[in-house]
């Protein structure tokens, strides 16, 4: 189980009554208190406040997360923790939370204690508290720095030490009238995002990608332009700038991009996907590439992704296609690059896609957008996908598969209309409670990174926010 994660006793008194609810530790328990008009109270113990982080003193705050059901809409439910009381919802909404500040905590693996959490609903409302409660430390709640993007309609596109100072810098992309524009916020200790740089594709810029093409350690850039059929690779000169550009030919209905070492020779090739075909472009050295050999892929991918899926050592390419409905591998060959795909049917048409260990086992899954979450596709021993689940979003954009709250397990991130949303993995597949952890914007977000921007080892998120010209940093705990 979550070290980060807790729950409240099994001792419970409602009024003058006290009753003992057996099994109210237990995630997914189907014990319910009914309040109405009352208090109920449920003595809380907290541990392990931020496992891994090490000494803490003084107030600790903590998020307390309980599911309800059954609001009638007419009343307000309230949580009061040692006189504190805070209104928690209303709205009949099924996870509900309040945040509580825990004093005397003095090391990651010291006990706080016992605490009454009195939760009231006043005389018109009623509620109906299911599955216990469970209590997250308050920084895995999502927050966010927000830094004005040079141009507007910026679109997050890649995180990458392009200055070798051992800090991710964030690479943009942008809608509108600067689409031609590629612009890198170099990470500054703090991190302070104030410094930038700027190139100038010649043409709309539908992906761009950071990776060492040219082999000589330092990270370049890779544009897909469409509209003049041209791929450009910028190379870096390991100080944020950059050289002449050199392009090689793509389609004019290309859409998505990747990169990796797709044969195993040590250098970063390209893949290329239109409608039908996944181009290869294997790497010559020194930043050019050869013509590409085509696959056969279905008639319309959305996202394509790499990932080591069969761990053979070499990448393998995945893409979601969404008139086809299906999952495609194309796994890493060391003489073509790729190989011929094997298909996986989808009962939907999926929106982007990420793969990552989403088990106890050691073979890569998917994690594949689709209306109303992030479908997850475990993958069998044979190399085929089984569903086991979907994970609850509304309508995501861009998914990634990573750890984000640092226990060894991958979560589920998604850029989900106006909202970042982390749902953290419980390792079978799944997601442990709370069900959201969401971070609103006034406007659309668009583009997912990851990345180490503050350098503590956790992972943190880069998105943009196109129609307020912002783009944010959301820092993993």
């Amino acid at each position: 189980m979550d070290s980060s994660i807790f729950h409240g006793s099994n001792f419970v008194r409602m009024g003058a009554r006290a009753i003992l609810l057996a099994s109210i530790l237990s995630m997914g328990c189907e014990d319910k208190l009914h309040i109405q008009g009352e208090t109920t109270s449920i003595p809380l113990m907290v541990k392990s406040v931020e496992p891994g982080r090490g000494v803490k003193t003084g107030l600790v705050p903590v998020r307390i997360y309980f599911q309800s059901s059954a609001f009638d809409g007419t009343g307000t439910v309230t949580a009061d923790i040692g006189g504190s009381p805070v209104t928690v919802s209303s709205t009949g909404g099924p996870l509900n939370s309040f945040l509580w500040y825990a004093d005397g905590v003095t090391s990651a693996s010291s006990s706080v204690g016992f605490a009454d959490v009195a939760i009231a609903a006043d005389g018109a409302g009623q509620a109906s508290l299911a599955g216990g409660f469970f209590v997250y430390p308050a920084s895995q709640v999502l927050s966010s720095t927000d830094v004005a993007a040079p141009h507007p309609g910026p679109v997050a596109a890649f995180a990458e030490d392009m200055d070798l100072d051992g800090r991710h810098d964030a690479g943009l992309i942008f809608q509108g009238a600067f689409s031609d524009r590629i612009c890198v916020l170099f990470n500054d200790p703090g991190p302070v995002f104030s410094r930038s740089t700027e190139i100038s594709a010649g043409f709309p810029v539908v992906q761009a990608c950071a990776a060492d093409f040219s082999g000589d350690g330092k990270p370049d850039v890779l544009a897909l332009c469409p509209s003049s059929q041209t791929a450009i690779m910028f190379p870096g000169n390991g100080a944020g700038g950059f050289g002449a550009a050199a392009t090689f030919a793509v389609s004019a209905t290309a859409s998505s991009l990747a990169a990796a070492d797709f044969n195993g020779d040590g250098k970063t090739d390209a893949v290329v996907i239109r409608p039908g075909s996944a181009g290869i472009y294997l790497n010559a050295g020194g930043g050019s590439f050869s013509m590409p050999a085509t696959l056969s892929i279905g008639s319309g991918p959305a996202k394509c992704f790499a990932e080591d899926v069969n761990l053979d050592l070499l990448p393998d390419l995945l893409v979601s296609d969404g008139p086809e409905q299906s999952l495609s591998v194309l796994k890493g060959d060391s003489a073509a690059g790729l190989a011929a795909r094997t298909m996986t049917l989808l009962p939907f048409q999926p929106f982007c896609g990420a793969a990552g260990k989403l088990n106890q086992d050691a073979r890569p899954d998917a994690a594949i957008g689709c209306p109303g979450g992030a479908a997850v596709y475990l993958q069998n021993i044979d190399g085929t996908y089984s569903s086991v689940s979907v994970v609850p979003f509304s309508a995501p954009s861009a998914i990634g598969v990573r750890d984000f709250n640092g226990d060894g397990l991958n979560d589920f991130i998604a850029t989900d209309g106006f909202a970042l949303s982390a749902r953290m993995g419980n390792g079978t597949g799944w997601v442990l409670p709370p069900l959201s952890l969401d971070l609103p914007f006034p406007t659309t977000l668009a583009g997912l990174c990851f990345g180490d921007f503050d350098c503590d080892d956790f992972i943190d998120v880069l998105t943009a926010e196109p129609a307020a010209g912002m783009v944010h940093f959301c820092f993993g705990k």
